[in-house]
């Protein structure tokens, strides 16, 4: 197999696999984290919500890591195993991790004042289109305010006059004189 089948048993060699998936797994791990810090560098959120954020972010590599543990291990946490995603995160951060952050950084916060230029200038395109009808439904708006406003005192008028001839007593009955 790895190192040939007469040198090693298969139990040793099931734990040399699981240390190596391990560190594979440390360095995925390690390389997600990466991501969550480039997305606050470009989306920054009020500080009290990175601590939620690296709360779920640790719950789920928790429930990850007994996924492996349990695939591989019969969920049996052993100290080789950790230490191989401690050495599989440490490696990462050590050989590709600072470069690869910042690249990331970069080619993303470029990404993204591109898609902003691109969609500015649909905006200011539609704006641009949109702005003969903002003239006319923004003058009969107008229009429609002071008809109201009008109405309004028109209706409060009756109103008043009705309240004031119903407190004198004149209001009547009109009775049609066509018969």
């Amino acid at each position: 197999m790895f190192l040939g089948d007469s040198y090693i048993s298969g139990s040793v060699h099931t734990q040399l696999m699981l240390f190596l998936m391990a560190m594979v797994w440390g360095a995925a791990i390690a390389l997600a984290y990466d991501g969550l810090r480039v997305s606050r560098q470009l989306m920054p959120l009020p500080r009290w919500l990175y601590f939620a954020e690296d709360f779920l972010f640790w719950i789920v590599e928790a429930l990850m890591i007994y996924r492996l543990m349990f695939q591989y291990d019969n969920g049996a946490i052993r100290s080789y195993t950790m230490f191989g995603m401690l050495s599989g995160m440490a490696l990462y951060l050590w050989i590709f991790g600072r470069w690869l952050s910042k690249a990331a950084a970069c080619f993303l916060g470029a990404v993204i004042n591109w898609l902003k230029k691109i969609l500015g200038f649909i905006f200011s395109i539609v704006k641009i289109l949109l702005t003969p009808f903002r003239w006319v439904f923004g003058n009969m708006w107008r229009i429609a305010v002071k008809k109201s406003r009008n109405l309004k005192k028109c209706v409060n008028l009756c109103l008043k006059l009705l309240k004031k001839t119903s407190k004198k007593g004149k209001m009547g009955i009109v009775q049609d004189k066509q018969k």
